[in-house]
């Protein structure tokens, strides 16, 4: 050793003992840069007659930004379309707004295959996530590009010399020329606001019936169940339970509520008493459980706006996302994660398929379910556990 302390002292070396990483942080790490969608089926293997081509093309001057669509069906016919831009535009989001016009002409004309074309390196490779999109709200177009994607059987992106898209790139002209120049028989769509800036139910309005979607419930929930309220009854609470909960999901065990007056009357306990649903309240002298709520809905926002940047309207295609990471990270209360006190075993997280773990490697579906049922009737002790270590960091905190 002091043979090496002398041999690299020359060199100027120091130790540094390495810090902690954070299971949030690697969470978030992973859950970033899960493949939108792994089972894509090889465009090359499909027969031709199924591909839809989609050629796109947009761009920006000092007066006028637009974008040029040509959609080809696999029986050949053509449909061309011309969008000009009301609102300022680069020649990256024109090129942007282009994709995600096309995308959704696509889907309302049934395409369950495309192909598309492009003579924009930069968001070709961006939204096949090569380049990394962090500049003039390019992530929240290729978010926006990615969740749409996400409806089509199979989908393939292909970069294309400017030559080869001269039709879109003509299209395109049509559309960025001054009006007292654009001949009367040409058809041009105005385009009052960008993509990004439309709700979420707007955004997936147009539903591919024979193809299924993890974002159909979320849709339908958005778009028919929401709903805001003025002032919040004893009245209106017991329906929203009936439709949003009784409905769905069956008869709770029980309820935790604060203790608002539309929660804590006679109507509304007498109502939970004869459904067999208990009611507690948080206790207005103990803010840590009466602030649980707000709590968990703070830590979900500051997780949303770290995926979202500007496109506000994408929140519920990442909100599976951000309530991965948080039921699957231990806490540094309780040294579990929710995940494990629930089911009483860790989630396997999509890194461990992708460099298989030791239990990935080491799994029989033989022994499999003997561990869970096993993990479950030890279940109560790490709960009991996690409790002991939750109420020790309170009082060292405290």
């Amino acid at each position: 050793m002091v043979k090496w302390a002398i041999e690299l002292e020359e060199f100027d070396l120091h130790f540094k003992p390495r810090t902690t990483i954070k299971g949030q942080a690697a969470t978030n790490f992973i859950a970033e840069f899960i493949p939108m969608n792994p089972n894509i089926p090889d465009q090359e293997a499909l027969p031709r007659d199924v591909i839809w081509e989609l050629h796109i093309d947009g761009s920006s001057n000092n007066r006028l930004s637009g974008a040029g669509i040509i959609i080809t069906d696999p029986e050949g016919n053509s449909y061309e379309y011309a969008l000009r831009f009301e609102f300022k535009a680069s020649n990256n989001i024109a090129e942007y707004e282009a994709l995600i016009a096309g995308i959704q002409l696509c889907r309302e004309l049934g395409a369950l295959h495309i192909h598309i074309f492009s003579d924009s390196q930069l968001m070709v490779n961006q939204v096949a996530g090569d380049f990394k999109a962090n500049q003039n709200n390019l992530g929240s177009y290729k978010s926006l590009a990615g969740a749409l994607l996400q409806h089509f059987t199979s989908y393939k992106l292909t970069q294309i010399p400017r030559a080869k898209n001269s039709k879109a790139d003509a299209l395109v002209r049509l559309a960025t020329a001054p009006p007292e120049s654009t001949l009367p028989d040409v058809h041009i769509e105005i385009l009052d606001k960008p993509s990004i800036s439309k709700a979420y139910s707007e955004i997936f309005a147009l539903e591919t019936p024979s193809q299924p979607s993890w974002m159909d419930p979320y849709v339908a929930f958005l778009s028919n169940e929401a709903e805001p309220l003025a002032t919040i009854t004893t009245e209106k609470v017991i329906n929203f339970l009936w439709r949003n909960l009784y409905y769905r999901f069956g008869v709770p065990q029980a309820i935790i509520t604060d203790n608002g007056a539309q929660f804590d009357n006679d109507t509304f306990r007498k109502f939970l008493s004869k459904q067999g649903t208990a009611i507690f309240y948080a206790s207005p002298t103990h803010p840590q459980t009466n602030g649980q709520v707000e709590a968990i809905n703070k830590l979900i926002k500051q997780n949303l706006k770290k995926r979202l940047e500007d496109a506000k309207g994408l929140w519920a295609a990442k909100l599976p996302e951000v309530l991965w990471t948080l039921r699957t990270t231990p806490t540094t209360a309780t040294g579990e994660s929710p995940y494990l006190l629930a089911y009483g075993t860790e989630a396997v997280i999509p890194v461990e398929m992708e460099v298989p773990s030791e239990r990935v490697t080491a799994y029989y579906p033989e022994t499999n379910a003997t561990g869970l049922r096993l993990n479950m009737d030890l279940l109560e002790e790490r709960r009991d556990r996690a409790h002991l270590r939750n109420v020790n960091y309170k009082q060292k905190v405290a």
